[in-house]
Formats: structure tokens, sequence, C-alpha cells
């Protein structure tokens, strides 16, 4: 009676600590992954880069055009430009610049560039779906190995409970003069095997926990549960359609 005692407050205990923990459903389990993901963050800044390399080498066949400004002054004895003579007056002098110049042939250097160019975007967007796709299967593969192992811990806790319940009435009846004493052994070593289920089970519940949040890349003592999916079983006969 004292083991069941046990299990029940692990129970509630475990009841209220779920009760505070931070409910997470799978779509805000993949925007956490992906917003906390490095390499994620590097296929996005490769796509940005093959953006910019690519409007760069598109501009390329325009003309540029390119000007200058100076602006300068001559103090002490100095020749006067206007006037051929030397002076010693302060002379102020400015200078303006406009050139440009546009590419007529290059032997295709630019078209070569931008189909380059254009590859490397394309290349670098498949990239960054792949690793999108990535995050997201292993999400999801964490997510659902969590959901069984939550299954397989409520099978382990109900059989643990009925090992002991079957426990206690066999030790009533052997009180009683109705059955031998032998037969609460195999009981025992059930109730054993049971118990030691129930713990394994939740041990691996615990590690199923910690892979999700290593793929999320959050504080592993940051307290989760994942959001149970409720799914609609249909009442309607299918046939009748």
């Amino acid at each position: 009676m004292k083991k069941i005692t046990v299990l029940l407050f692990f129970t509630l205990f475990l009841s209220v600590t779920l009760s505070a923990q931070e409910v997470l459903t799978l779509e805000q389990c993949v925007q956490i992954a992906n917003a906390n993901s490095i390499a994620l963050k590097q296929s996005e800044y490769r796509v940005q880069n093959d953006e910019l390399t690519l409007k760069e080498n598109k501009y390329s066949r325009l003309p540029n055009l390119n000007g200058s400004a100076g602006l300068g002054i001559n103090f002490g004895r100095t020749l006067d430009a206007t006037t051929n003579r030397i002076s010693t007056e302060s002379v102020q002098f400015n200078n303006f610049g406009l050139n440009s110049g546009v590419s007529l042939f290059a032997g295709g250097r630019i078209a070569n560039s931008v189909k380059q160019s254009d590859y490397n975007l394309e290349a670098s967007q498949l990239e960054l779906e792949d690793a999108k796709n990535n995050i997201a299967l292993s999400v999801v593969s964490a997510y659902l190995q969590i959901l069984l192992s939550e299954d397989q811990l409520d099978n382990a806790r109900i059989q643990l409970e009925t090992s002991e319940m079957q426990r206690d009435q066999t030790r009533r009846l052997i009180a009683a003069g109705s059955l031998p004493e032998n037969d609460i052994l195999d009981l025992d070593a059930q109730y054993a095997i049971d118990e030691q289920n129930f713990l394994a089970a939740q041990n691996l519940l615990e590690l199923n926990y910690l892979n999700l949040k290593q793929i999320l890349q959050i504080d592993p003592s940051r307290s989760i549960k994942v959001a149970r999916p409720l799914i609609e079983i249909p009442t309607e006969d299918p046939s009748a359609y």
C-alpha cells in the first residue's frame, strides 16, 4: 500500500508540474526551430548575398556616370593663372569633372555573369528550402516520439496500478486463509517488472523531451510540454456518399 501511495503522489506531482509547463503546438515548435537555427540563418544570408550579386551583374549593363569636384586656396607668392603675373595675394581655385561610360561589347561576359548569378541564386534558394524541410522533419519526428512515449508511460502507469491492486487483493485473501502465501511471490515479481517498466518509460519520455529541446536549440531547463493534436473521428458512414 505504501508503494501505491508513492505512485499516486508522483502522479499528482507530475500533473501539477505539467500544468505549469509551457504548452507548444507542432507549428510553434517548427517556428522556434527555424528562428534559432544557425544553419538556416546562414542559408538565408547566402540567398540575400546571391540576390545582391545578381542585381549588381544586371546593373553592369547600364551606363555609368561619375562626377568630381575640387576646391583649393594658394597663399604667398603664387602665379596668377588669369594674368600670368606673380601675386602675393591668396588665390582660390576650383575644378569640376564629369565622365560616363558604357560597355558596348564584352565578349558575353556580362550575360554569362548574369546567368551564373541566376543559377547561384536558384541553388541557394533550394538549399534554404531543403534546410527548412530538414528542420521540420526533425521536429515532427521528435514531436511524435514524445507523444508515443507519453502513451507508453500512461500504459506503464496503468499496468503498475493494476499489479498493485492485484497484490493487495491477494494479500487480503491470504490473510483470510483463502489462498496460500506462495501466491504473493509471483505478484511481487510482476510488480517489480511493472515498476521497472514504468521508470524506463518515464526516463524515455524525459530523453525525448531533451532531444526536442536540442532540435529547438532552447535551454534544456526550460519546462515545455507538447500539445496533443485533436483528431476528429467521423461519425457518418462514408459509404453513404
